[in-house]
């Protein structure tokens, strides 16, 4: 879910992954993919309520201290890839620093839980 009007959350928002469309009144659970911003005190106040939730972060944040698990994440000097910009252009970044070892990407995260959810990510972007 994506924590809009923060600027690393706005390719999240153009993805339709907005917090303002969640349906509160029946969500038991939360992933939340956060950058260097946190949730504002009435979305925190929420999150807080529900029966699980899982924060990916580069950082210690207040929401991390909520969370079930927490997935440690690059910060953005050892990522490298695309981004949207804060005006909305899709732009490329280059890693400065080499992640610690054994930290996984972002990517590597989300095909190890979806392999945990009986499905294969990296499978089935090669196929559609």
């Amino acid at each position: 879910m994506s924590l809009k009007p923060g600027a690393n959350s706005r390719g999240a928002w153009q993805l339709g992954l907005a917090a303002k469309d969640i349906p509160k009144n029946k969500t038991k659970g939360a992933y939340l993919l956060l950058g260097d911003e946190s949730p504002d005190k009435e979305l925190t106040a929420w999150l807080s309520q529900l029966d699980f939730l899982a924060v990916q972060a580069s950082y210690r944040l207040p929401i991390t201290s909520l969370a079930h698990v927490v997935f440690p994440s690059p910060t953005w000097a050892g990522r490298e890839g695309t981004f949207v910009s804060m005006d909305g252009r899709l732009a490329k970044s280059q890693r400065v620093l080499q992640p610690e070892v054994g930290r996984l990407t972002d990517g590597e995260i989300f095909i190890k839980l979806a392999q945990k959810l009986g499905h294969n990510l990296a499978q089935e972007g090669k196929h559609g």
